[in-house]
């Protein structure tokens, strides 16, 4: 039972007075689950809500919102807030020409994104969401960090750092390879210190021995973040019993 994870793309964006924000994956889909990480200014009234609403494609696929994260630092978009939508891609697989919708509730200025494709290799099975979790935001780090729940062996993990940050920001990935490696991860970034936004992602396969993992990716300007993580398993389908008892 393995699972694979690719990127597929992820950019940023900084148009202001803005409710909405498009893309496109960076390539196609060939399968399985979408993982979509968003970092964004927290621009609710006051910046104390996620108004992060929702996620849509001009496919029709259903995505769910499995974690929203907010770290008000007391005024709206001087902090950060996050969000993690999924979809099964029941209604079509994603591909460059499709076209994936961020809505906001509120006029947001700088946002960043990063997608990810889980695949099972295994036959009759399916990647599923099993569980996830933000960690409590930080004022002005340069390490961010957050522990996830145990992680049983074959799961996959994708963590994600938001960070109220611009193009100044500098990222290192998280290289820790206990039971299992992070990737390399992806990382994109928009705009100028408080004005901007940066996002960090990367993924780790538990080997060995189901534990805990830390994410914990290293910064060169003090920044305002939100970590949080998700996992995903393999799960086999049931097949149907055919014919009768008798």
């Amino acid at each position: 039972m393995t699972l694979t994870v690719t990127t597929r793309g992820g950019t940023a964006n900084n148009a202001a007075n803005a409710t909405t924000v498009t893309f496109s994956p960076a390539s196609n889909f060939a399968a399985g689950l979408a993982v979509l990480h968003i970092s964004a200014d927290n621009s609710s009234s006051g910046g104390s809500t996620n108004n992060i609403s929702t996620v849509t494609d001009t496919l029709g696929n259903v995505w769910v919102a499995r974690l929203l994260g907010i770290h008000d630092v007391a005024a709206a978009s001087a902090g950060i807030q996050s969000a993690t939508f999924t979809t099964d891609q029941s209604a079509g697989l994603l591909t460059t020409g499709t076209t994936i919708t961020i809505t906001f509730l509120d006029n947001t200025q700088a946002k960043s994104w990063a997608l990810w494709e889980v695949v099972t290799n295994t036959a009759n099975a399916q990647p599923v969401y099993l569980a996830g979790a933000n960690a409590t935001g930080q004022t002005g780090t340069t390490a961010p960090t957050v522990t996830t729940g145990t992680i049983e062996v074959g799961d996959a993990c994708l963590a994600m750092v938001a960070m109220e940050a611009g193009t100044t920001q500098t990222y290192t990935a998280d290289a820790d390879a206990t039971n299992g490696t992070w990737n390399a991860g992806v990382y994109f970034e928009v705009g100028t210190t408080t004005s901007g936004n940066c996002i960090g992602s990367q993924y780790k396969v538990q080997t060995t021995t189901a534990s805990t993992q830390t994410f914990n990716p290293g910064l060169g300007i003090a920044s305002d973040v939100i970590c949080s993580w998700v996992t995903v398993r393999e799960v086999v389908r049931k097949k149907l019993a055919l014919g009768g008892v008798g």
